[in-house]
């Protein structure tokens, strides 16, 4: 019988995990809202189940911590014989095998992309061939090829925890990593390093040319930074439609924060930790901090922050996707404690935090899958999808009967500030036109123009207008015309 004790995953991140060999834990009931539902979708994983990656199939990639070991789960079955294990993989605390990526143009690029402390004393972010049956959904036959290792990028990594390790692709291929501060507060608030930061590359370890520039830019800055000022971003998130970077920064002592990246910010830590000053005698590399979205205190056992994903519909109503409500929200949960919530905005431009759902033990990592549902890993027990099965679906969603060709809803949120989103139903291909007015009738937007099917139809608006400036505070209207019919619905934008 082998036990692991006192395994660490993000700043205190103790997880005091005890695993004989072979035993399994029984799974807590979750809480889910009306009309979701849940499956397990592994079985039970290995102890040291950390991270994962769908291929574009829903197979899925497991990485293990400490193992190394890569498995895949074909069907719901996880493969007991691992398609690799790193070589040279230094395990202690919050080193080891801790992010995993699949190539956005998959399997015309067969590469996966993995985050790794070695025994050289360093953590790298290597990309590797994987090879076997690309195009089965239903075959077990893949390996990664260890001969085809090309490192990306490499960092010092100087102690044992503080790593941080994710792999995200935005929409444009391009490769976000986070880093941690390697628990030396003296590093961050530097740009001639990497630690403390999310790092942008591309897919060959090149630089893009459109990085953020940071005014004052010290010389010899590194260049593959994208956002600094953070303590062990170990989970963050991008949103598939924006592009926008959702970063859960683990903290010291009693504050967990979640931020929102664009691109050149400065979280500001180890000088402000959250809002407040913290480390005052290291100043700030830039001439201000970007505040978090939201922060909350260590009660009830929470001490650990995950950003599990920013929701985005895949063909709701005809899939599993979450009611319009959920479109962009921030899910996050924490790793010890308490409930799954999410991050919604606010009349008054901030956040506002919502409780989704209980019972889930030890989430670590999260995705939406293709058909609209959310993966969720809870580490060394198993993935978990939650999918949308409705609450008397039938009227509500259904397209409109012949002869009633639109049913346009009310846009949600309203008021807004941000985005908004709204719905209709066509009962038969029709050329639809989607336009935004002001109340004096001046046109500000088309959002849509084209022929489009039967069936519900979901459409936002970030309130801009068609010079892409933000529009003032006021009453708009949508308007969608569908041959001959016409339907509107006033909505307000609140600055």
């Amino acid at each position: 019988m082998r036990i692991r004790t006192s395994v660490r995953i993000g700043a205190g991140l103790v997880l005091a995990l005890q695993l004989a060999a072979g035993a399994t834990q029984e799974a807590e009931a979750q809480a889910l809202p009306e009309g979701f539902s849940i499956t397990d979708v592994s079985g039970p994983l290995d102890g040291d189940a950390t991270t994962f990656a769908l291929l574009p199939d829903e197979r899925i990639l497991v990485g293990n911590q400490f193992s190394g070991r890569v498995q895949v789960i074909v069907d719901g079955a996880l493969q007991t014989d691992p398609i690799f294990e790193v070589p040279n993989l230094r395990t202690s605390n919050e080193q080891g095998l801790l992010g995993i990526a699949v190539d956005p143009d998959f399997p015309d690029s067969n590469y996966v992309y993995l985050f790794h402390s070695l025994l050289s004393s360093v953590n790298r972010v290597s990309r590797y061939t994987i090879e076997g049956d690309l195009l089965d959904p239903r075959s077990d036959n893949l390996t990664i090829d260890e001969g085809s290792e090309r490192t990306l990028i490499e960092f010092q990594d100087l102690r044992f925890n503080h790593n941080g390790g994710t792999l995200r692709f935005g929409s444009d291929r391009t490769l976000y990593i986070s880093h941690g501060d390697d628990a030396d507060i003296s590093l961050v608030q530097n740009l001639t390093n990497l630690f403390g930061a999310i790092l942008r590359i591309n897919r060959d370890g090149s630089v893009p040319a459109d990085n953020p520039a940071f005014d004052p830019e010290p010389d010899g800055a590194r260049a593959e930074i994208f956002a600094f000022g953070l303590r062990n971003p170990f989970r963050f998130a991008v949103d598939p439609l924006t592009d926008e970077l959702f970063i859960g920064d683990v903290g010291p002592e009693d504050v967990e924060e979640l931020n929102i990246s664009r691109g050149g910010e400065n979280f500001g830590w180890p000088s402000y930790l959250a809002a407040d000053p913290y480390r005052s005698q290291i100043p700030l590399a830039t001439s201000e901090q970007t505040l978090p979205i939201h922060s909350y205190q260590h009660v009830g056992g929470m001490r650990s922050v995950i950003a599990l994903l920013t929701y985005r519909q895949r063909d709701y109503p005809n899939d599993a996707s979450f009611p319009p409500e959920y479109e962009g929200v921030h899910f996050f949960a924490d790793f010890y404690a308490g409930p799954m919530r999410y991050l919604r905005s606010s009349q008054d431009g901030g956040w506002t935090a919502v409780e989704f759902a209980n019972g889930f033990t030890r989430p670590v990592d999260a995705a939406i899958a293709s058909d609209g549902g959310v993966y969720i890993l809870e580490y060394g027990r198993s993935i978990r999808k939650i999918v949308y099965t409705g609450a008397g679906v039938g009227s509500e969603h259904d397209p409109d009967v012949p002869g009633e060709p639109l049913n346009l809803t009310q846009n949600y949120p309203n008021p807004f500030n941000g985005d908004t989103q709204f719905a209709y139903n066509l009962s038969a291909p029709s050329q639809i036109t989607v336009s935004v007015f002001d109340v004096l009738g001046g046109h500000v937007m088309t959002l849509y123009e084209g022929i489009q099917r039967p069936g519900r139809h979901t459409l936002s608006w970030n309130g801009r207008d068609r010079f892409g400036l933000p529009v003032s505070t006021g009453v708009y209207f949508y308007r969608v015309d569908a041959g001959e019919r016409s339907s509107s619905k006033a909505m307000s934008v609140a600055r």
